[in-house]
């Protein structure tokens, strides 16, 4: 009799690292895709790599001690490639994929930003992402968060445990669900479930609810997006978020699973057609989405690790301060509905400010914003 382990499903069956001749074969893969050019390798799911009987089978010492390996082997031979974890757990226990801050992954998923983003936006209400940027820990200069707000999974919840409450939870949940989304769930050891992922697009999911004829949803959605854009660490953006693609509902049917309503495959010519219509949604996504990576990329404030300052402004605003030796950069980001105007008042904050994205010149006590506007502002 031969027992296979599947963590997810049937289909997915778990390699036993146990085994020597397993481990040396995958850091063989390991190296093939160093020699091929890869330059980050994502750790797909790394906290359930160990597994004994009679534990959880997951954060076992032995799986920090495998990561500890492949660092060590990589730091050897290809000292550029970075190790990026995967794992959609609860705040702390992510984190700790980053070892003492020179042993383990040098970047970790964030998997609590992106529904602390969607949070924000949902309410109207940036406190709690405010207070969570403000307790996160200052890392080394060899390791970063990896930011993100969508990727080809669905937008997990288990991140919030600790800092949602269970009813801030159940309303992101009901809000997915009203824009045709579906919430995916976990077994827990008792037989119980518990909800895991919210699985839609996280263009859909920045839609207000009624959204019939909604004015402001590609403003909503670029402006969730300026956020992982500026947060301290590495950016990274899922290509339907790019492109402004809605939900696929017809691939939830054909395949039977969530997931496959964010993974949809675009004809290149249509898409090629419909960015070129500057009326269509998915033009007026990709054409500023990607003018404010291009404006990101030019800014040494925005390196993943320029000191940062958390702004805590308005209840409805989401700031951050960017430092390097010779910029400094005040991201502000109204997470509401509302005009607002905000000032900085900081002893050293220049009095006349210019907008990075648009060019406009402000006075840094009053910062005039419309709804859902996001700003970059140096000095002018």
């Amino acid at each position: 009799m031969v027992h296979l382990w599947t963590t997810f499903s049937a289909d997915q069956i778990d390699l036993n690292f146990k085994d020597p001749d397993v481990l040396v074969l995958m850091v063989e893969t390991l190296l093939l895709y160093v020699e091929k050019g890869a330059s980050v390798i994502r750790l797909d799911a790394i906290a359930y790599l160990w597994k004994e009987i009679g534990t959880s089978c997951i954060h076992l010492p032995q799986t920090h001690e495998t990561v500890k390996l492949l660092r060590a082997i990589l730091d050897m031979v290809a000292p550029w490639t970075l190790l990026l974890t995967e794992t959609n757990v609860p705040h702390a226990e992510n984190i700790s994929y980053f070892g003492k801050g020179n042993d383990e992954a040098q970047l970790v998923y964030n998997f609590t930003l992106p529904p602390l983003v969607l949070y924000a936006f949902v309410k109207g209400d940036a406190t709690p992402l405010t207070e969570w940027a403000g307790e996160l820990p200052r890392f080394s200069g060899t390791n970063a968060f990896f930011n993100f707000t969508a990727s080809h999974d669905g937008i997990g919840v288990r991140p919030l445990e600790g800092i949602l409450q269970p009813s801030a939870v159940g309303e992101l949940m009901d809000h997915i669900l009203h824009h045709a989304g579906r919430v995916s769930f976990k077994q827990n050891p008792d037989g119980s479930e518990s909800p895991y992922e919210l699985n839609i697009t996280y263009v859909d999911a920045l839609a207000a609810k009624g959204s019939a004829g909604d004015f402001h949803h590609a403003k909503r959605f670029l402006a969730s997006q300026a956020i992982p854009l500026v947060f301290p660490g590495v950016p990274a953006g899922y290509i339907h978020s790019l492109l402004g693609s809605r939900n696929w509902l017809e691939g939830v049917e054909k395949t039977g699973r969530a997931r496959s309503i964010n993974r949809e495959s675009l004809p290149v010519d249509a898409l090629a057609r419909q960015l070129r219509n500057p009326e269509s949604f998915r033009s007026r996504i990709f054409y500023p989405y990607t003018a404010m990576i291009r404006t990101r990329s030019a800014q040494p404030a925005f390196h993943p690790n320029a000191a940062w300052e958390v702004l805590d402004l308005n209840s409805r605003i989401f700031g951050l301060v960017r430092t390097a030796e010779n910029q400094r950069i005040y991201t502000i980001t109204n997470v509401s509905s509302d005009a607002l105007s905000v000032s900085i008042s900081a002893p050293d904050t220049p009095p006349r400010l210019r907008d990075l994205l648009t060019g406009r010149i402000c006075s840094s006590t009053s910062i005039q914003l419309e709804p859902f506007q996001y700003v970059w502002l140096s000095e002018a």
